[in-house]
């Protein structure tokens, strides 16, 4: 038998490869990968859009020798089934290449060690112009790197590395106008997947990744860390699982209903999609997150659920189990698995499922005053199956004696609402007009109107300090009172 060598042409084969579905933020986080696992304490993201744009992820990390950087270039330098450091965040020994040449024609890595420089180049353009020359990776000598953008910081380190994308096209997409939307998407991703990175949770040597200077803060889907130590979650206790030789653990979380969450607790979730569209799962490899949002066909994702997060915690010896895709962007739990994670999700959702059934039509206006909600709910079997105006609370009773209103029009009123439209705006999390706080004059102008319907005396003070006890004026009810005379009189 003869064996004849076979190695594929380098321009079809980077060409092909550019297009395995790297959007530009999951290949920027590609490369911070590498810097994590080279011990880096510093990310920079360096970039400029202009005539010469180009994109810099330079790090602080262990760097790399001449030829520890030749074989770092190869395409396939590392095999994928070879065991790794705990802390590796690799696999494929693809990553810089793929990520970095799906987003330009020109990737150039600069890296220091022991107090000498190498750079290496990949060009596209070169290898289309030199076929005869089976991979041409091109070395460069010092007066080709020494004025590349981030070589300056590169000189002032101990050690680190600069990946330069140059040419940027985006694999064929480039667009000068969406340049700095990728650009921001982008940074929403790093906050997102590296956040118990930037954190510096307990296991992990803590990161900061900045934009052109600025430290990016860190998001949190679960709401672990806000302001002044303050939690905004429910969650159960981490559960271990054995898994072979290895473990993977899981976690349980609850998030306010949507109703609660501050502004601050809004921009810390980071996710951007809505709470009904980032339920489920969350898979991290070595506290890195892969993907999040689904169930993985364990559950539909509902509006009860939308509450509901699991944070899955694997190591990176598990990745072929896992399916763990070239980018990091897909982990598929395998067969063996999916018992235990059904059965663990069902007591997860309750949590959710009771949460916002307390919040739609369980949550009273104050303790003890159940009749004071305008609104009540006939609940059969933890359904919802009708909801009508509550005749006894004080606006509604004055209406109805007054015969200002009639019974009649109450029931068309119930028989009316728009049940599609509401449900459409919970589905999508669009928030309505109607959902907007009332102004102090406004409940003012509102509370004087009604109790002026019930005729002067006792039965309209009785009727005033009622409603002080009911939606939407209990939210004012201090400073109501405080106005009372002149709401009494009407003068307001």
């Amino acid at each position: 038998m003869k064996v004849l060598q076979q190695p594929p042409q380098a321009h079809s084969l980077i060409s092909a490869t550019r297009h395995i579905g790297y959007s530009l933020e999951a290949a920027v986080a590609d490369l911070v990968d590498n810097s994590i696992a080279a011990e880096a304490k510093i990310v920079d993201v360096d970039f400029e859009d202009s005539l010469n744009s180009y994109i810099a992820i330079i790090d602080d990390g262990e760097g790399m020798t001449a030829d520890e950087l030749t074989s770092a270039m190869q395409y396939g330098s590392a095999d994928p089934a070879q065991a790794r450091s705990e802390k590796d965040l690799g696999r494929y020994g693809l990553g810089l290449k793929t990520a970095s040449m799906s987003q330009c024609r020109v990737m150039t890595v600069i890296s220091k060690k022991n107090g000498e420089i190498a750079a290496r180049r990949w060009d596209l353009d070169y290898i289309a112009k030199h076929k005869d020359v089976v991979w041409p990776l091109l070395i460069l000598e010092k007066d080709e790197w020494k004025n590349l953008p981030g070589v300056e910081v590169l000189k002032n380190r101990k050690s680190g590395t600069v990946v330069l994308w140059q040419s940027i096209d985006f694999g064929g997409s480039y667009d000068e106008m969406t340049f700095d939307d990728e650009m921001c998407k982008m940074s929403e991703h790093l906050a997102l997947v590296f956040h118990r990175y930037i954190y510096g949770e307990d296991g992990i040597h803590k990161i900061r990744i900045r934009i052109n200077g600025n430290a990016l803060k860190p998001k949190d889907p679960f709401l672990q860390y806000v302001a002044n130590g303050k939690q905004g979650h429910q969650c159960k206790a981490t559960q271990p699982l054995g898994f072979g030789k290895s473990r993977i653990t899981l976690q349980a979380f609850t998030l306010p209903h949507d109703k609660e969450l501050t502004p601050e607790m809004r921009d810390v979730l980071g996710t951007g999609k809505g709470l009904r569209r980032t339920q489920g799962f969350y898979i991290y490899r070595n506290k890195r997150l892969i993907t999040y949002g689904h169930w993985f066909g364990l559950k539909a994702q509902g509006e009860f659920f939308k509450l509901a997060r699991v944070k899955v915690d694997i190591p990176n010896s598990v990745d072929m189990k896992w399916s763990l895709d070239v980018k990091k962007s897909i982990a598929i739990p395998p067969k063996e698995i999916v018992t235990h994670l059904r059965a663990y999700v069902d007591s997860v959702v309750k949590q959710s499922r009771n949460a916002i059934r307390v919040e739609v039509f369980g949550r009273k206006a104050k303790a003890g005053s159940e009749d004071q909600q305008v609104w009540e709910s006939t609940v059969k079997d933890g359904v919802v199956t009708a909801v009508s105006l509550n005749r006894n609370h004080p606006v509604i009773k004055a209406a109805l004696e007054s015969q200002g209103v009639s019974e009649k029009l109450l029931r068309l009123f119930e028989r009316t609402i728009p049940v599609d439209v509401i449900y459409y705006s919970r589905s999508s999390e669009q928030k309505m007009e109607n959902e907007a706080p009332l102004s102090m004059d406004e409940m003012v102008d509102m509370l004087s109107g009604l109790v002026n319907m019930i005729p002067a005396g006792n039965a309209r003070k009785t009727a005033f300090h009622s409603m002080l006890q009911s939606e939407p004026f209990v939210l004012r009810a201090a400073k109501l009172r405080e106005k009372e005379e002149e709401i009494l009189n009407g003068t307001v």
